[in-house]
């Protein structure tokens, strides 16, 4: 199951593909992209700091219910003490513990293609910008009381699958060091006592409900879509749904 960068799309902070296996209808997928833009950037403005992600989430969280998305299932796993990560080998190897099979292998996949592909300069602006997010400077407890910067990191996998079901998998850590501008393919160090958090969820959406929203829903993201929807990187048979 191969899912190639050309058919990936930056979502704002979400990079979002279709499962191969399935066919899945361009309205179907409209509205995927319409949710999870509309939930993170409600969410975004209503806790905007980086020291804010647990209200974030839940704010993104409460937007999908609003929306008429179930949570079918959740997983979790908190990584306490770790010194080092790579982000890519961690979204390989928890996809594989988070979700069944099929899932699993689509997501570990997805990431392995993210790390050896090319995104445009546009699609890595956007995404960075709504992954990372810096923590207000501290005040170190050396002599000469240098600030630390320090910068939360959350990134967000999604994969839109058939019967209106998507899964999405999500990577958080605190990090002090500078990254990249591809550090993906980075050996982050992560900040003093704080955690690695993954996560595994798997929605569904209820169609009758939802097709009642999807005019308002458009309305409001009419310009925001622009701005923050297109392909990760360039192909000519890459096209994104509109409405």
């Amino acid at each position: 199951m191969t899912i190639a960068p050309e058919n990936m799309r930056v979502n704002a902070g979400i990079i979002i593909a279709s499962l191969p296996d399935v066919a899945i209808p361009l309205q179907r997928q409209a509205d995927v992209v319409s949710s999870l833009l509309l939930a993170q950037l409600s969410a975004r403005f209503k806790f905007p700091l980086a020291s804010q992600y647990a209200e974030r989430e839940n704010a993104y969280e409460s937007v999908l219910t609003d929306l008429s998305w179930t949570t079918l299932h959740q997983s979790y796993n908190e990584q306490q003490g770790a010194q080092t990560l790579d982000v890519v080998n961690v979204l390989m190897n928890e996809s594989a513990r988070l979700f069944e099979f099929r899932i699993g292998v689509a997501f570990s996949n997805m990431a392995s293609n993210l790390q050896l592909s090319a995104p445009t300069d546009k699609a890595r602006k956007v995404w960075r910008e709504h992954v990372v997010r810096r923590v207000q400077p501290v005040k170190d407890s050396t002599p000469d009381c240098s600030a630390i910067e320090e910068s939360v990191v959350c990134i967000k996998l999604a994969l839109i699958d058939s019967d209106w079901l998507l899964h999405t998998l999500m990577l958080r850590f605190s990090t002090r060091a500078v990254l990249t501008e591809d550090f993906l393919n980075q050996s982050v160090l992560i900040a003093p006592d704080t955690s690695v958090d993954v996560q595994g969820d798997t929605y569904s959406l209820n169609e009758s409900v939802y097709r009642h929203l999807r005019d308002t829903i458009n309305d409001k993201l009419t310009h925001k879509r622009t701005n923050l929807v297109m392909p990760w990187s360039v192909s000519p048979s890459t096209a994104l749904p509109v409405e």
